[in-house]
Formats: C-alpha cells, structure tokens, sequence
C-alpha cells in the first residue's frame, strides 16, 4: 500500500519542488519561441490573410492527419520526407473546410519513421497515412501542394504520434 501511495505524492512533491524554483520568466521565454496560439487552420489562412506577427523563427506545435507521405531523398544521409498534414472543419452539414500543410523531415533518424518501402509487419514506430501527428516545427516559407495548392511549408524539428 504504501508504495502505491509513495509514487503519486513523490510526483506531486517533485512537481511542487520544481514549479517553487521555477521563475515566472522562464515561461515567457518559452513563450518567446514556442507559439502556442497557431494551428493547422491559422497558418493555412496566412496564405490569403498574411499577419505581420507571424514570426519564421519560433516553433509551432502542429496536429493533424498524414494525408501523404513523399521521400524526397532515400540517401541514408540525407533522408528526405515530405508529409503532407492535413485538418478539417465541418462548415454546416454540406461542406468541409481543409487546411494543409507540408512538413519536411530529414535525417537518418526518420528512416524507420518513414520507410522508403512499405513492410508487411511495419514496426512500431513506422507513420502511415492517416495517422495523427503532433510535430514541432518551424515556418520556412509558402510552397505548392501534390495538387498544386500553395501551402505552409514547414521544417520538422521533432514530432510524435498521437492516439
């Protein structure tokens, strides 16, 4: 009993301890290079309604579905991935707003993430189209989607799949 009682309070305590040493500006920091207002939706909408706060050097958290999964460059030095992610809003009982982005990850880190070829018995770790994503990533520009559509073009730093 007690070690099952031990765990919680020694997280709580742990937590109380470190919340205490923390200062105040800290979070603004984080603030400072972590934009946590943007989503999919909002930086999809910078194409046609441009904000002159939207800042290329801070981070954004992105989630979304993987509506494709390109390998731009399969040298395991130079691995190359380009996902497509993708969100939708139901505008009344007819119609679906989409908004996309294209998100590239490289590094040899992403090969088993993203394998150049598909397995039979994918590992744990391998994203498939329609998985959901969490990625943390940086604005580097407009691009064109598979379909022609400009889009946000960002850069993965890292990333994790949600249930």
């Amino acid at each position: 009993m007690l070690r099952f009682i031990g765990k919680p309070l020694f997280g709580i305590l742990l937590f109380a301890a470190v919340s205490v040493l923390l200062p105040a500006a800290e979070w603004e920091d984080l603030q400072n290079v972590l934009n946590f207002d943007a989503d999919l939706q909002y930086l999809d909408q910078q194409i046609t309604e441009p904000d002159p706060d939207l800042d290329s050097a801070r981070f954004y958290l992105i989630d979304g579905a993987v509506a494709s999964i390109t390998i731009a460059d399969d040298r395991p030095e130079n691995y190359t991935v380009l996902v497509e992610l993708v969100r939708g809003n139901w505008i009344g009982m007819e119609r679906v707003e989409r908004y996309s982005c294209l998100i590239q990850f490289q590094g040899p880190e992403y090969q088993d993430i993203f394998p150049a070829r598909r397995s039979r018995n994918p590992s744990s770790e391998a994203v498939e189209q329609n998985d959901n994503l969490l990625v943390v990533a940086r604005l580097a520009g407009v691009t064109e989607d598979f379909h022609g559509n400009p889009v946000p073009a960002l850069v993965a730093y890292d990333m994790r799949r949600l249930p």
